[in-house]
């Protein structure tokens, strides 16, 4: 019985975190995915089902964290994500600076690092600590390392990833029960 109870007051607290962002910052966060208590998160950004983002972490607005994604900071090594930022699924960003209108791939590593605004790292490429991916730069790899400089149309793309993972939650917002 005390199971039970623990478990409802967890989920009330859960829903009334989730309403609460939701009014303040439009910001949603699906079932499952875990924010913790020092994380930021900007206006129209979203954290998918079953990632976690926990520790000294600042999303910027309209920035997506995909399903099954881990980023982490502390106070000694934040991690800020910038404004439209596209952090693919199963990705972990681990104390790394990522600018503004970027692409994390999925299944990419990212500790210590930079990646510059409007760069792109692979999926599956591992980025090393001290690492810094410059603007408009594409890397890939483990370790990663500069492939080649991006496509004006893959460019391009990055603001429009940005835009779909808005507009997809949006659409899974209306979908939720309204408590």
């Amino acid at each position: 019985m005390a199971d039970d109870m623990s478990t409802s007051v967890v989920e009330m607290t859960s829903m009334a975190c989730r309403e609460s962002l939701r009014r303040r910052f439009s910001a949603w966060i699906a079932p499952g995915a875990v924010v913790g208590t020092n994380v930021r998160l900007g206006k129209k950004s979203s954290v998918w089902y079953n990632s976690v983002v926990r520790g000294d972490v600042a999303v910027g607005p309209e920035s997506n964290i995909q399903d099954g994604s881990v980023v982490l900071g502390d106070a000694n090594s934040p991690t800020a994500i910038g404004k439209g930022v596209t952090v693919g699924h199963a990705a972990r960003i681990v104390s790394s600076t990522i600018g503004s209108y970027s692409l994390v791939g999925i299944g990419s590593v990212i500790v210590h690092a930079e990646l510059q605004e409007r760069s792109q790292v692979a999926a599956g490429a591992v980025v090393h600590p001290g690492s810094v991916v410059q603007t408009g730069q594409l890397w890939g790899g483990n370790p990663a390392r500069y492939l080649r400089d991006m496509k004006p149309e893959e460019s391009a793309f990055l603001e429009e990833s940005a835009r779909i993972y808005v507009k997809n939650a949006d659409a899974h917002r209306s979908n939720e029960p309204v408590e």
